[in-house]
């Protein structure tokens, strides 16, 4: 029994809070809340609590950026550098061409400099909504000159395609693609072309566009106890920062089960749906445009995770077999992953049993 599981593994390994929800084919057929969304203010986890998703975001991202190809603003072997309004140059590497289906792999040799958004770095994780502008972060992290730029911290020494090293920043570049050659930033083209089309009607990339109260709380773990973060942001916004239900992320689910199309209302085409299926680069076979491909209890999936300060996250669909499934936590104790696990492969087997009837 799903309930029974989550109950068990949210005690076993201290989870203060956990949602789920179940899609068959084009409905969520099962979503609920477990435990607290705030523990101090005795708030329950609910069906339509909004947590932080962390890299679960980077789909979102995918998809909008899978509209712009469609409308012809870019395609996947274009080049990255004449899109954008300042330079791109990998100074370790000699005449590279990054591609935009480098930086929807995780290959384009822009590293993460983890430094900066650190206490004693730049700081970048502020409390609530950055007030750093997306195209002003970019800007400062990969031209020279700029505020956030360490040549030999924010660039691998790798030709592009050559190497896979998960890339948060290369993935705000290619949210950014949006912004730069339609005028449109990618949260306003989400909240248009996804967000409202789908009835995702309690998903927003910034703190601003949820009640802040209703959103679950992220927690550590300190000495026994759960110690509550806060809610925060970052610049570098759509490789993480998106905040969802359970419900929302699986109508966003059911839109891909049906090749583009919930319910009448088409995201992407056929064809879009399987090229982000597909990996763009044949020496990384498990790599699509950001989603990753797996196998669980014999289904093949593809999905994402997301972690970071106080939260993991865990998107699957299942194509081939005609399922989705979602599990979000308010908490980053290395445990609960484990639970996480466990409580997916019982919402499988439910899966399962609802197809064979």
């Amino acid at each position: 029994d799903i309930v029974e599981k989550i109950e068990h593994e949210m005690a076993d390994k201290f989870i203060p809070g956990l949602a789920a929800a179940l899609v068959i084919g084009d409905e969520v057929v099962w979503a609920d809340g477990f435990g607290w969304a705030n523990i101090d203010d005795e708030r329950p986890v609910l069906a339509d609590t909004p947590f932080m998703l962390a890299s679960i975001s980077k789909t979102v991202t995918g998809t909008a950026m899978m509209q712009a190809m469609e409308s012809g603003s870019f395609d996947l072997e274009s080049e990255v550098a004449p899109l954008l309004p300042f330079p791109l140059d990998n100074p370790r590497v000699d005449d590279e061409v990054i591609r935009v289906k480098h930086l929807v792999t995780h290959t384009s040799g822009i590293a993460d400099n983890w430094w900066i958004w650190e206490e004693d770095g730049a700081d970048l994780y502020s409390e609530g909504d950055s007030p750093v502008p997306l195209g002003d972060f970019l800007e400062n992290y990969l031209v020279d000159g700029g505020d956030y730029y360490f040549a030999n911290k924010n660039f691998h020494d790798v030709q592009p395609g050559e190497s896979w090293r998960y890339g948060n920043v290369a993935t705000a570049l290619g949210g950014y693609l949006l912004e730069s050659t339609t005028g449109i930033p990618l949260d306003d083209h989400s909240d248009a072309q996804i967000f409202d089309k789908l009835g995702m009607n309690n998903t927003g990339w910034h703190l601003e566009d949820h009640d802040p109260a209703a959103v679950a709380m992220p927690y550590t773990r300190k000495a026994g106890e759960a110690v509550a973060i806060g809610h925060y942001g970052y610049p570098d916004y759509p490789d993480g920062q998106l905040r969802s239900t359970v419900v929302d992320l699986g109508l966003f689910a059911a839109s891909f089960l049906g090749g583009g199309e919930l319910h009448g209302t088409r995201i992407l085409s056929e064809d879009s749906v399987a090229s982000m299926f597909t990996p763009p680069l044949p020496a990384f076979d498990d790599q699509g445009v950001f989603w990753f491909t797996g196998t669980m209890r014999d289904h093949t999936y593809w999905g994402h995770s997301g972690g970071d300060q106080g939260v993991q996250t865990d998107l699957k669909i299942f194509p081939e077999s005609g399922f989705a499934i979602v599990v979000l936590m308010n908490t980053d104790n290395a445990v609960a992953w484990t639970g996480l696990m466990h409580v997916e492969r019982e919402m499988i087997k439910k899966a399962e049993l609802l197809l064979a009837e």
